[in-house]
C-alpha cells in the first residue's frame, strides 16, 4: 500500500495537517479524518474512496491549501525559518575558530559543523534543546551571533515585502541600505521562495508524477478527483505562494540615527511589495 505512505492523501499528510492545526491553533486545518477513513477501499496497485465520501476527500485538499497559504508559508513563518537559517549559518562559520565556546554552550550540535552525524545525534536535537543553545549564544562575543539568537528567542523576527524577477536591480539597491546601515547582508537579509500545489493531478511525464485521488463510481468505474470536482479542479495543477525578500525591521524606522537611509529603504516599497518604476 505505497499510497498510504506516499501519495497526495498519505498518512503523514493528514497526520502533520491535523496536528499542526491543533498546535498552532489555526482550523483551516481541520477535515474529517474519521469519515476518510470509513470511505478508503483496497483496489488493484493502490487505493480509492467511495463516491459517497468524496466532499470529506475535497474537504482534505482544501484543509492542506488553506494551511499552505494561511500557516506555512504566512510570511511571519517564514521569517521565523530566515532567522533560524542565518542563526545556523553564522554559528557553523564560527565554529573553527570558536570550538571551545560551542563545545560548551552547544555540544549536541558539535557533530553537525563537523559534518558526521549519525541517527542518535539527530534524534538528540529537539525544541528545548535549540532554544537552550540559542539562549547561551546570546551571551556571544561574537555580536552577529548573539544578535541573531536574541532575535530567535524573544521573536524578533525579520520583516518582507514581496519581489518578481524583474526587481533584481531593488533588491541589490536594498541590500546595499541594509549594509549601510550597519548590518552584515549575509546574515540580515534572505530571498525566500515558497511555492507548492495543493493538488495535482497525474502526470507520468513529469519528473516525479504525483499519484491522484481515485474515487469509485457507482458503476465500480474509478474516476480522478479533480474531474468530479470543480473546488478540486480549480486548485489542480496551480502552483501557489510568492517570492519574499527578508530584512531586518529597524529599515522600517524613520526616527533612527539613519533615518536618511531608511528613508531610501522605504522610498522602493509600497503595499508590502517594491513601488514599480520609482527611483
Amino acid at each position: 500500500m505505497v499510497q498510504l505512505i506516499s501519495s497526495q492523501i498519505d498518512a503523514d499528510r493528514m497526520d502533520y495537517l491535523l496536528r499542526d492545526s491543533y498546535f498552532t491553533g489555526a482550523s483551516y486545518g481541520e477535515f474529517d479524518l474519521t469519515r476518510i477513513l470509513r470511505v478508503i477501499r483496497p483496489i488493484e496497485n493502490g487505493i480509492a474512496f467511495q463516491r459517497n465520501g468524496m466532499h470529506a476527500i475535497e474537504d482534505y485538499v482544501l484543509s492542506r491549501y488553506q494551511m499552505y497559504m494561511q500557516v506555512y508559508f504566512h510570511p511571519a513563518t517564514r521569517a521565523m525559518e530566515v532567522l533560524l537559517q542565518n542563526l545556523l549559518k553564522r554559528a557553523k562559520e564560527l565554529y573553527p575558530d570558536n570550538k571551545d565556546f560551542f563545545t560548551l554552550t552547544s555540544p549536541h550540535l558539535l557533530p553537525f559543523f563537523e559534518k558526521n552525524v549519525s541517527l542518535t545525534d539527530y534524534l538528540s536535537l529537539d525544541d528545548g534543546v535549540m532554544n537552550t543553545y540559542f539562549q547561551l549564544w546570546m551571551t556571544s562575543p561574537d555580536k552577529i551571533l548573539a544578535d541573531l539568537s536574541q532575535r530567535f528567542v524573544n521573536r524578533k523576527v525579520f520583516k518582507s515585502i514581496t519581489f518578481s524577477q524583474e526587481d533584481q536591480e531593488q533588491l541589490a539597491s536594498m541590500r546595499k541600505l541594509v549594509e549601510d546601515i550597519g548590518f552584515d547582508p549575509d546574515y540580515y537579509t534572505a530571498i525566500h521562495k515558497n511555492f507548492d500545489l495543493p493538488y495535482d493531478i497525474y502526470r507520468p511525464e513529469s519528473e516525479n508524477p504525483r499519484t491522484q485521488i481515485e474515487i469509485i463510481q457507482k458503476n465500480g468505474e474509478l474516476a480522478e478527483l479533480s474531474s468530479l470536482s470543480p473546488i478540486v479542479q480549480s486548485l489542480a495543477g496551480s502552483r501557489h505562494g510568492d517570492n519574499r525578500f527578508y530584512f531586518p525591521k529597524e529599515m522600517l524606522d524613520q526616527n533612527s540615527i539613519f533615518a536618511s537611509i531608511t528613508q531610501q529603504f522605504l522610498h522602493l516599497i509600497e503595499n508590502d511589495h517594491f513601488t514599480p518604476n520609482k527611483n
